[in-house]
This record gives C-alpha cells, sequence and structure tokens, in this order.
C-alpha cells in the first residue's frame, strides 16, 4: 500500500489537495511536498490541530455536512482523498 501511494504521489508535482478525513496529517507527507496548497478536513479536533503542521488550511467538520461557501464552490482540486 504504500508503494502504491508513492508511485501516484510521484505523478502529482503542483496542484491542491483536498484531504478528507486527514487526522493529524502524518499520511500526507508524502502528498504535501508536490502540491502548492493543502486543504485537510476532521471531525476529531485534537488530530486537527496537529495537522495545521502539514496542511495549509484546516476545517473543523463532519465531512457528511461539508462546509462549502458559494464563493468557494468554484475552486478545485486536483488530489482528492
Amino acid at each position: 500500500m504504500v508503494l502504491a501511494r508513492e508511485s501516484v504521489a510521484k505523478a502529482y508535482v503542483h496542484g491542491t489537495m483536498l484531504d478528507v478525513g486527514c487526522g493529524d496529517g502524518t499520511l500526507d507527507l508524502i502528498w504535501r511536498k508536490r502540491v502548492e496548497y493543502a486543504v485537510g478536513l476532521d471531525i476529531y479536533l485534537p488530530a486537527l490541530k496537529r495537522a495545521k503542521r502539514y496542511h495549509d488550511d484546516v476545517v473543523y467538520c463532519d465531512i457528511r455536512f461539508l462546509p462549502i461557501r458559494r464563493k468557494a464552490s468554484t475552486q478545485s482540486y486536483q488530489l482528492v482523498f
């Protein structure tokens, strides 16, 4: 599984990433080096506070009810996981 992640990560060298259920963000270290902007979403606040180290922005939310504003709906992400 790790090898698959690394090989896919090598294909992404730019763009934006949306990490749904990011946890503490440590699994994103491979991706973070290869994207320009990363946003992490999670419902567990203690982990999300730690994820600020690895993401440009973090959002405290339940993924069943994403807080997407009308203006932000035009934002696109090249990588979502």
